[in-house]
This record gives C-alpha cells, sequence and structure tokens, in this order.
C-alpha cells in the first residue's frame, strides 16, 4: 500500500514539473531577455508567436544615436 501511494506521488510530481518546465520555456512563451546598453540595462520579452495574418511587432527600448539589426 505505501508503495503504491508513493508511486503515485512521485507521478504528480513528476507531471506537475513537467508542466511547470512546459509553461516556462514552451515555443509560444515570449523570450526573456536582457540587453546592456552603456551604463543602462534593458529586460525585455520577445513574442515567439503571433497573429499568422498580420506582421509580429518587436519593439526595443533603445538610444536614438543605436543602430540595430534584428535576425529571426
Amino acid at each position: 500500500m505505501l508503495k503504491r501511494v508513493l508511486l503515485w506521488i512521485f507521478a504528480v510530481v513528476i507531471t506537475l514539473s513537467a508542466a511547470v518546465f512546459q509553461r516556462l520555456t514552451g515555443p509560444t512563451h515570449p523570450k526573456r531577455v536582457e540587453y546592456k546598453i552603456e551604463d543602462s540595462t534593458y529586460k525585455v520579452k520577445l513574442p515567439r508567436s503571433g497573429e499568422s495574418t498580420m506582421d509580429c511587432i518587436v519593439s526595443l527600448l533603445l538610444p536614438d544615436t543605436a543602430n540595430a539589426t534584428l535576425y529571426f
């Protein structure tokens, strides 16, 4: 009986762990990015999915003098 209960608890822990991992790293979850320009650090979330009939908008807080290239 004890072995059966421990097996059930183990199965629930594994299932919940997999669900949390999928939620945090799944393909549609935004990618968290941190970048630094001079002395300022910025944290943003980049979308990994969007509406298929529209372009996905990506915006970053950059100084007016900065140049950037987005590779996807």
